[in-house]
Order: structure tokens, then sequence, then C-alpha cells
């Protein structure tokens, strides 16, 4: 039987991974900010996403991580993901951005691959 994955579960996915990506862009900007304002937000966002991270983590836990509902949420993040930086990509100018986005993109396509295959061998393992 295959699992289908809702969209409460797709968005707290999304949400789930734009904690992660949060931490990881107040640590740079705690590192590198020079505005008063977003040196004070920086640490705030480290602090208040790892929370949210950890807490989202705790949920997972609790409610179970079928491998089929799991594998479909990832999928449709890297999907997600794929799209915003083929967009970003096509009005980057600097070439150093390009050259992130690409890289970006190509290790999305191989998580995306091997959500993909584990979702595939789920279904048949059923």
């Amino acid at each position: 039987m295959k699992t289908s994955v809702g969209a409460g579960e797709k968005a707290a996915a999304s949400y789930f991974q734009d904690s992660v990506g949060n931490v990881q862009l107040g640590r740079l900007r705690v590192q590198r900010a020079r505005d008063p304002a977003v040196r004070s937000l920086a640490p705030a966002m480290v602090r208040d996403h790892t929370r949210t991270a950890a807490a989202g983590m705790q949920v997972a836990g609790a409610i179970g991580d079928d491998a089929a509902q799991l594998d479909s949420t990832l999928i449709g993040a890297h999907m997600a993901d794929i799209g915003a930086a083929r967009d970003a990509l096509e009005s980057a100018t600097s070439p150093a951005l390009r050259a992130y986005l690409t890289s970006a993109i190509a290790v999305d396509q191989r998580h995306l691959r091997m959500a993909q295959a584990a979702q595939y061998r789920a279904g048949k393992e059923k």
C-alpha cells in the first residue's frame, strides 16, 4: 500500500528545511554583518530556528517516518529547490553565483534521484 503525503506534511518538510537554512544564514550573518540591525537579528535567527528545527525533528520522530512518505516529501522538497535554483540561475549575472547555482542544482538532482530510488524500493518491499 502506497502512502500519500498530504499538503500539511509537504509544508512542514519545507518549513523544516527553511529553518535549517536560516540557521546557516544566521551563522553567516553573525560573522559578516556590518549593519547593527542585522547583527542583532542574526543571533536571534540562529537561536530561534535551531529550536524550530529541533522541535520539527521531535515531531517527525513522534509520528513515525514511513519510508514512502518520507521519500515523497524529500522528492517534493528537492524538486522545489531545483526549480528555485534554476529560476535564480536565469537572472544571475555574477559568474561566482552562476557557478554556485549550477553546482547546487547538480547536488539536488543527485539527491532527487536517490530519493526517487528509495521510494521505488520502498514500494517494491510492500
